[in-house]
């Protein structure tokens, strides 16, 4: 069978069945947190950060559209997430908080001194 177009999260196939990319991916092991669940790091120095600039959730919003061009026009529920760790943070993400926190990629994933990371371990359940 030949791939004729994609649509969305689908494909069509040559023989007209369709091929649902998102349901026939398998979920995969849960994602990797640190050993209080938290699925970030960066959070607690964005609260850090955001406090020693006097900024809020929204100034940063607008920072963070400004420093990618438009390109992630963040709101306030995204930053809250990131900041309660319920979110991850892409690499890219991370470059441009850094830039709208005009401080260094390093030390918002790593703080000064480097903290240790603890990753939490998969229950043996599974």
């Amino acid at each position: 069978m030949t791939l004729l177009r994609v649509i969305s999260a689908s494909a069509i196939l040559d023989n007209g069945s369709r091929y649902d990319w998102w349901y026939n991916m398998p979920r995969g092991f849960p994602r990797l947190r640190t050993t209080n669940g938290a699925l970030n790091r960066v959070g607690a120095r964005v609260i850090e950060r955001r406090a020693a600039l006097d900024i809020g959730q929204d100034d940063l919003c607008a920072k963070l559209a400004e420093v990618t061009g438009g390109a992630w026009v963040a709101d306030r529920r995204d930053i809250y997430r990131i900041e309660r760790a319920r979110r991850t943070v892409t690499d890219l993400e991370l470059i441009a908080l850094a830039l709208a926190l005009n401080c260094e990629p390093h030390w918002l994933l790593m703080g000064q001194p480097e903290e240790p990371i603890d990753f939490q371990k998969p229950d043996s359940g599974v």
